[in-house]
């Protein structure tokens, strides 16, 4: 935590699209602000011990989803302090939503269409990318946009070096809350 704000006493969930850069951008954020740096997605993997493809191809989809939740409420009990990166698909479930509230102030990486479409193109080890076509990639993204735009924040990231984005984010929690400071 940085030193000087000691009313920050929550965490910081970061939501997005696969290949949003939630993973890459929460480890920079936590360096910056001296936070944990939490991964969803990886804590799932190391509970199944297989790969989130993996996962897919063996119990299906609603049991990762199952997972993410019961990951969640886990997190809102014991985590402090950290930045969360969460799957992609995390925003889905309304029950999410509510225990992300309760965890810490969300934030939307808003990645670029085309972006996105070209960070998924080709095997990523997503279920949900990975043999998608262009349309099916983007169609999936459209009708999760109105469940990451619930988020406390929306940062875009197009044409934004990491650094900048991390400036964004820690700008704009700032103006939404006073009490977010870093």
């Amino acid at each position: 935590m940085v030193p000087g704000h000691s009313e920050w006493k929550r965490n910081l969930l970061l939501v997005g699209f696969m290949g949003a850069g939630k993973t890459t951008l929460g480890g920079i954020l936590s360096k910056r602000c001296r936070l944990d740096f939490v991964d969803t997605d990886q804590l799932i993997t190391e509970q199944f011990g297989l790969s989130v493809a993996d996962i897919f191809s063996r119990y299906g989809e609603n049991a990762f989803r199952v997972a993410e939740t019961e990951l969640l409420r886990n997190l809102a009990a014991r985590c402090r302090h950290s930045v969360i990166a969460t799957g992609g698909g995390m925003v889905l479930k309304d029950e999410n939503w509510r225990v992300m509230r309760q965890i810490g102030p969300v934030v939307f990486l808003r990645a670029d269409e085309q972006e996105l479409v070209e960070r998924l193109s080709s095997a990523t080890g997503r279920p949900l990318a990975d043999d998608s076509d262009r349309e099916a990639i983007l169609e999936r993204y459209r009708q999760r946009l109105p469940c990451y735009l619930r988020a406390d924040l929306v940062v875009e990231t197009k044409n934004q070096a990491p650094l900048e984005v991390v400036d964004a984010i820690l700008g704009g929690l700032e103006r939404v809350n006073p009490k977010w400071l870093f």
